[in-house]
């Protein structure tokens, strides 16, 4: 059952499993947990907020689709994919952005369904709209952003299925991301670099963390100023563990599965 439990259909099948969201999982999902079998976490973070609950855990992780392509050029400006997301940090991003028209540009793709007022600055790029990966030629659109941006801006608050950090790694993006779990276990120092934070609160099972702006303002400055040579070496990191993730999904999941028929 993904991301929340459905008791109707809990009669359906001889072993129930949930593939939770922690920052989704409400009481609903809460007063139903203890007649789930087992809990598959997209996360190690998530596997450990479930396994203090007292839920049989087995970690799958997750996979990601494959972005990739090294024939578009690499500009060293900056990305952001807001989606339709409420917790990727999208306005607190574009504000320390608009206080330092010195940065290069930054593209901030956004959901229309969550996209407000921003603010207005020579240096932002505020595209309000959906590409979807069902239709070829937005899917292309995307794809082209992704790989044309060096850095991509990953500061989200809490995220238990972190496509855009797993597919920014994918691209050899260098990352820049909240130094707070989950995000922290997806992207590593050695490939990305970590903005600390400065508050965090509660959102249903999760822990959010919100970035430090002084931190962030230094991260960026830490990231314009790597050589050509230390990009390099960080994007292929993050490459070569995007290539590891998925080949072990698979593995993962059978090893839940037999976990699950046990």
């Amino acid at each position: 059952m993904l991301e929340h439990l459905w008791p109707e259909h809990f009669g359906s099948a001889g072993r129930n499993v949930a593939l939770p969201n922690p920052e989704w999982f409400d009481r609903h999902d809460m007063h139903f947990l203890r007649d789930i079998d087992m809990v598959w976490a997209k996360t190690r973070n998530g596997a450990s907020i479930y396994r203090q609950l007292n839920c049989a855990t087995h970690y799958v992780g997750f996979a990601s689709d494959d972005r990739y392509d090294p024939g578009t050029p690499r500009e060293r400006t900056f990305l952001h994919l807001a989606g339709g997301s409420r917790t990727k940090g999208t306005r607190h991003t574009m504000n320390v952005w608009a206080a330092h028209p010195e940065w290069p540009m930054l593209t901030v793709l956004q959901d229309p369904s969550e996209a407000t007022a921003a603010p207005v600055a020579a240096n932002i790029t505020h595209r309000i709209g959906y590409l979807s990966s069902a239709r070829p030629d937005e899917y292309a659109q995307l794809r082209q952003l992704q790989n044309s941006h060096v850095f991509h801006l990953c500061l989200s608050e809490t995220d238990a299925w972190g496509h855009y950090l797993v597919e920014a790694l994918g691209v050899g993006a260098i990352t820049l991301t909240t130094d707070a779990p989950p995000m922290n276990e997806l992207v590593t120092a050695d490939r990305g670099l970590l903005v600390p934070y400065a508050s965090s609160g509660r959102m249903a099972l999760a822990t959010t963390y919100q970035f430090d702006e002084k931190q962030f303002v230094a991260s960026v400055q830490q990231a314009l100023s790597l050589s050509d040579a230390d990009t390099r070496k960080i994007s292929a990191a993050a490459r070569e563990w995007f290539q590891e993730n998925q080949r072990t999904f698979v593995s993962r999941v059978g090893a839940a599965v037999q976990a699950a028929l046990a």
